[in-house]
């Protein structure tokens, strides 16, 4: 967990910030002196490519210096007339989505910049800000108004909070703990699938939902990568039959640890269901895949997983087996035919 400044230092540096930073607005006539810096600097030729300019990128000038951290340059572009809001790039984003600087966010904030804008991919200055672990600059976007609960399709804020601290203060902030991305993916799943337990046990202890699916019908439990995750999400009740929408199971996600293959089939995690997507068993899916862990695999056989399903081209567990170059390719064979392979 980081170091959470007090409430008093945070407003004074907040203030001290805000204070040294451009104050221009848009519409504001160009300082003379900045705007032949900047041409002498070859920035730019005119006024007008303050805010008409695209680089190669498609970014404009100061979004490129935004985006750069350069906060000097920033302030000067704004001292001219710079659009705080101007968008660039093909995702229609603006400065405020694509800094990492706190620097800059209280440069474009002081110069009002929207602060709850977002681009073509659902980024808002304040997810921008977590997402890049700019938590003074998320904590100045919050003072100024940024939105917990964003419009759709913008993405929620604790989607992509990793800090146990701030996905706290969001909470307190009144972010709602189901609210969902465009695609359906929820603070929870995103947290289950980065393997943090701390924080998908604080998100269902504030009512995170375990049965919601995403846009591919993918729950929480698709996203589960260790055996602790596992049980969590099963004792808060998800559902271990729940199949996403090419009919898979959370069985069926790759590479998983023979521990997590143990704590689902403890679960109840059922072994025979077949993919709507490849026609195979998470057994056989896993024997086709040269990446999967044998142990994962030995412990499917041994659970009772069905050994005489063969895929859509024929291929039988055991022969599959028989095709792997692993080390443990005896054992399994073993297994299979102990299961009554044929």
């Amino acid at each position: 967990m980081s170091h959470i400044p007090t409430h008093t230092a945070i407003s004074t540096a907040l203030a001290a910030l805000l204070l040294s930073s451009c104050l221009f607005r848009q519409g504001i006539e160009p300082d003379p002196a900045t705007l032949q810096e900047l041409q002498q600097m070859g920035v730019l030729q005119s006024v007008e490519d303050v805010n008409n300019k695209r680089l190669s990128s498609g970014a404009t000038l100061l979004i490129d210096a935004a985006e750069k951290g350069d906060v000097f340059l920033v302030d000067k572009l704004l001292r001219v007339g710079a659009d705080p809001n101007g968008r660039g790039y093909s995702i229609n984003a603006v400065p405020l989505t694509r800094t990492q600087s706190p620097a800059v966010v209280s440069s474009l904030v002081g110069a009002d910049a929207d602060v709850n804008v977002a681009d073509d991919t659902g980024t808002t200055p304040l997810s921008r800000a977590l997402s890049t672990g700019n938590d003074f600059g998320a904590r100045l976007l919050l003072s100024k108004g940024a939105a917990v609960v964003p419009a759709f399709p913008a993405d929620p804020p604790l989607l992509v909070v990793r800090d146990l601290a701030m996905a706290q203060k969001l909470i307190e902030e009144g972010a709602d703990v189901n609210q969902a991305s465009a695609r359906g993916v929820t603070p929870l799943m995103r947290a289950v699938g980065r393997n943090d337990e701390a924080l998908a046990r604080f998100y269902i202890e504030q009512g995170a939902d375990v049965t919601l699916a995403d846009a591919d019908g993918n729950t929480a439990l698709h996203a589960a990568r260790s055996a602790a995750m596992v049980k969590l999400l099963c004792e808060a009740g998800a559902d271990p039959a729940a199949v996403n929408a090419k009919g898979e199971t959370a069985l069926f996600d790759i590479l998983h640890t023979p521990d997590t293959v143990q704590a689902m089939v403890q679960a109840g995690v059922p072994l025979n269901v077949i993919s709507s997507a490849s026609g195979m068993t998470a057994l056989l899916s896993m024997l086709s895949d040269a990446r999967e862990d044998d142990a994962s695999i030995l412990i499917l056989i041994r659970a009772g997983a069905d050994v005489q399903l063969r895929t859509p081209k024929g291929d039988t567990a055991l022969s599959l087996a028989q095709q792997r170059k692993s080390k443990r390719r005896i054992a399994l064979i073993r297994a299979l035919l102990q299961r009554g392979a044929q």
